[in-house]
């Protein structure tokens, strides 16, 4: 009869852990899943962040560019055929993310 009931205890405690394990099981997959979203967020701001970091710097050359050749420009004509050119330029980057 002791053996039955130290038989029977050994069995609901193992059942006990069992059912505690598998709930955590579930709640660290919960938080698992919700890891990867914030870490997929975090990468795409990373991507985007990146991105805007080297359209700044190629903007920054092409300012400093631009300014060269205003400064080497000997006449008027020079300095507004340049500013046309560096603006008809921005227009079609602009038209070409719009379409993006």
């Amino acid at each position: 009869m002791n053996l039955i009931l130290v038989l029977v205890i050994i069995a609901l405690v193992l059942f006990c852990t069992t059912a505690l394990f598998f709930k955590l099981y579930k709640l660290t997959k919960e938080k698992n899943k919700e890891l990867k979203k914030t870490i997929e967020k975090q990468r795409e701001n990373i991507t985007s962040l990146v991105s805007y970091t080297e359209n700044l710097s190629k903007i920054k050359d092409e300012k400093n560019s631009l300014d060269k050749k205003i400064q080497k420009a000997e006449s008027d004509e020079e300095i507004y055929n340049i500013i046309n050119s560096f603006v008809r330029d921005n227009n079609g980057r602009v038209q070409n993310s719009a379409k993006k």
